[in-house]
């Protein structure tokens, strides 16, 4: 059953909307932004059923009418937006917002209004919501969710509260996704580290074969670099990148292994390590190369990345990459 308890972690956001709705204190506007898969969507339903409930209580009940069309889904008072373009139009603030907020509720005490990747309004779009905000019927809420609450005109922003929703921590995603998908936790542990504290992105990680063929193309040309006895190589290595499609990709990735290479070369130690299964790589990799060459070599990265997202040549920026990166 969906509740507050579905939620993992963003504790103190949830405690704030539940005294909300005991101590009758409910806002007609919310933002919940933050990075994809960090749960905004599962809160906003959370809160949405929690203040349809007809007990009234800080928590759904799951038994009452209300509930019980929530969780099939058929509640007729909660709506989810999305837009169908590149951006969310003036349409459909107009026809699915504005329209429906003419009548009342039609069985509960709000009309519920979820708004996913709200930040997508174009200027028209929020012009015609901001017209809602400003004299909203008193059943009326809004629970927008978005990923950078900064492209909101202030005017909407001074109507909303605003809740930033901050990644997960790594054993907080891992626990969830071993459980929810039955794989080792240490197996866990390596997708919510590369998910930056994202369940959603961990989930789509693992049944994502082309990611876990990437991670092994990274590490198998991390490892042909170091073996390469010359220049011709090197070379080919950066020609045969060139012609993937996910250069950016693989690099991020590199990235990370040479993070995990500074991590172990100062502390000794492979507890801190977001390639837990590949350690004996990353401890051979690390013991072969000075602190200054691997900090080098991860800031090389960093820039060779950006350099990529200036249109420079692939092969030709690959090259000088990949020569820094065999200097011990």
């Amino acid at each position: 059953m969906l509740d507050f308890d579905t939620v993992k972690g963003h504790e103190d956001i949830i405690r704030v909307l539940k005294n909300s709705i005991v101590q009758k204190q409910v806002s007609h506007a919310y933002i919940f932004d933050g990075m994809e898969g960090v749960g905004k969507r599962t809160l906003a339903k959370a809160f949405a059923k929690s203040l349809q409930c007809e007990k009234g209580g800080a928590m759904p009940c799951g038994e009452c009418e209300s509930c019980r069309s929530f969780e099939n889904g058929t509640n007729p008072d909660v709506f989810y937006i999305e837009r169908e373009k590149k951006n969310m139009t003036v349409d459909i603030i107009r026809e699915d917002i504005t329209r429906r907020l003419e009548t009342a509720p039609y069985s509960n005490k709000y009309k519920i209004f979820i708004v996913n990747e709200g930040d997508t309004m174009n200027e028209a779009a929020q012009n015609a919501f901001l017209k809602t905000l400003e004299e909203p019927p008193e059943y009326a809420v809004f629970i927008i969710l978005c990923r950078n609450f900064a492209r909101f005109i202030a005017t909407v922003l001074s109507r909303c509260i605003i809740f930033k929703l901050h990644p997960l921590s790594y054993e907080t995603v891992a626990e969830f996704v071993a459980k929810e998908k039955g794989i080792p936790l240490a197996e866990a542990l390596v997708y919510a580290k590369y998910s930056s504290g994202s369940i959603g992105k961990a989930l789509s990680f693992i049944d994502d074969e082309e990611f876990k063929e990437k991670r092994e193309y990274a590490f198998s040309l991390v490892d042909n670099i170091e073996k390469a006895s010359d220049i011709n190589t090197v070379c080919l290595l950066s020609e045969d990148l060139s012609k993937r499609g996910d250069v950016s990709e693989i690099f991020d990735i590199i990235y990370m292994i040479y993070r995990d290479c500074l991590v172990y070369k100062a502390t000794g130690s492979v507890k801190r390590l977001i390639q837990t299964e590949k350690k004996d790589f990353i401890v051979s990799l690390a013991k072969a190369k000075s602190y200054k060459s691997i900090a080098n070599t991860a800031d090389a990265i960093g820039d060779t990345l950006k350099r990529i997202s200036y249109n420079a040549d692939v092969k030709l920026v690959s090259e000088s990459l990949f020569l820094k990166m065999k200097e011990k």
